[in-house]
């Protein structure tokens, strides 16, 4: 997909929503564009960026030019910029005339969840996943959606499910890692966080999680090796320079622990006051 194939297809989105669409029943909600939607909307386009929407078809398996479907190239430059309120509107058009169309759903079910309302989200999720059970994404994203409610044993029975669905998912591994933490099941955590180093390569996030992981088992070299493997990936990562001052504790090397600490807070980590507390 180019970016004129995308200024192409807004702009047949633009003439239909304005001149109305014949070819669907009618709809609850009005198809016009506002003047403010539309000049925000073209404001939108000027930023459209090449590898942001490759990125998100390659996550969201949507291709709006072999669709028939008006609401996503519109919601998606919505989505980006943050208008929740607007995106979820145009999906109310499309699902308005399209009831049953799964990625419409999924994606309601998306913006709710960005928009802080995983609860209302799971709705969108379930029926999304009602007509298409065989898309990973859409598990996915209800697994964020019981994850952020702290229903942790449904996200990781989702994770799970996505994982079976498309092993090779990324984040997947991470986040239900970190659900597991939830529950307090940190050998199953330290697997996935492992997996996704695996799969996925280095990174400092994983190593400082699974170093996290490590520390609370009281697997203290282990942990010092991890957060050390996440500082030579990024050196000025803060949580993991607190988690290493937290480690030193532990082991009552205190001098050393408020060293890291400070870096940490140096870098405007909230310390919650532990190195005022403690180390001065």
């Amino acid at each position: 997909m180019n970016k004129f194939s995308i200024l192409f297809f807004l702009l047949i989105t633009f003439s239909s929503n304005c001149l109305g669409q014949v070819d669907k029943k009618p709809s609850n909600q009005s198809n016009i564009v506002t003047q403010e939607e539309k000049e925000l909307i073209e404001k939108l386009t000027s930023k459209i960026d090449l590898k942001k929407i490759q990125k998100f078809d390659s996550l969201y398996n949507y291709n709006p030019l072999s669709d028939s479907t008006d609401y996503r190239g519109i919601a998606v430059l919505l989505i980006w910029e943050q208008y929740y309120d607007l995106a979820i509107k145009k999906t109310n058009q499309e699902l308005s005339v399209n009831p049953n169309n799964a990625d419409a759903l999924h994606l309601k079910g998306y913006i709710l969840n960005e928009n802080g309302n995983p609860n209302k989200s799971l709705e969108y999720f379930n029926k999304a996943i009602k007509l298409n059970d065989s898309n990973d994404v859409f598990y996915y994203n209800r697994g964020l959606a019981y994850y952020r409610l702290n229903n942790f044993k449904k996200a990781i029975n989702d994770y799970s499910k996505t994982i079976e669905l498309n092993p090779k998912n990324t984040d997947v591994y991470i986040n239900r890692a970190l659900a597991y933490e939830g529950i307090k099941r940190f050998e199953n955590a330290i697997k996935d966080y492992t997996t996704d180093i695996n799969l996925f390569g280095e990174s400092a996030r994983s190593y400082n999680n699974r170093g996290r992981c490590y520390m609370i088992l009281k697997n203290y070299k282990n942990a010092l090796n991890d957060y050390d493997k996440a500082l030579l990936i990024e050196p000025n990562k803060a949580n993991t320079l607190y988690n290493k001052g937290i480690l030193y504790f532990r082991q009552e090397q205190y001098d050393i622990g408020c060293e890291f600490i400070k870096k940490a807070k140096d870098l405007g980590y909230d310390d919650g006051g532990l190195y005022e507390n403690y180390c001065k």
